[in-house]
């Protein structure tokens, strides 16, 4: 009786520990950054390039075809903790946070960095509003 129990301990032990490991997913790492995130609303797409050499490209394209380009400097940033994305000059077309371009320009903005339990990287525009890019993969 006790040998019929073991194979069903050890499947059960297995499975639980997959579960946790699904479920805490590692820190992304500064390395991982760079790449092609995408994100979309009723206004159009936004692609969000980060380079490795510390340049980003923001493309917009609005449901019409009119597209708006921007580009800068990004960063990774260990905010108090938190990581970031700190992007020099960012101005999302996508999302309407209320900044006039003018006030815009020159500033610093950062992005939440998270791992979802499947392992994609999203950056987060607005945690609250649940804006934000998700990185596309290599193809």
């Amino acid at each position: 009786m006790q040998l019929k129990s073991i194979p069903c301990a050890v499947l059960f032990l297995t499975l639980a520990t997959w579960l946790v490991d699904l479920g805490c997913t590692k820190p992304v790492q500064p390395t991982e950054l760079p790449g092609l995130y995408e994100a979309s609303s009723e206004a159009g797409t936004e692609t969000l390039e980060l380079r490795s050499d510390g340049e980003y490209l923001l493309r917009f394209k609005d449901r019409k075809g009119v597209e708006l380009t921007e580009n800068g400097h990004w960063r990774y940033e260990p905010y108090e903790g938190e990581p970031k994305v700190a992007l020099e000059d960012y101005r999302p077309n996508l999302w309407d946070f209320g900044l006039p371009p003018a006030q815009a320009k020159g500033s610093l903005s950062l992005l939440g960095i998270e791992r979802s339990w499947w392992g994609g990287i999203r950056l987060y525009a607005s945690y609250s509003a649940d804006k934000y890019y998700s990185k596309k993969a290599r193809g």
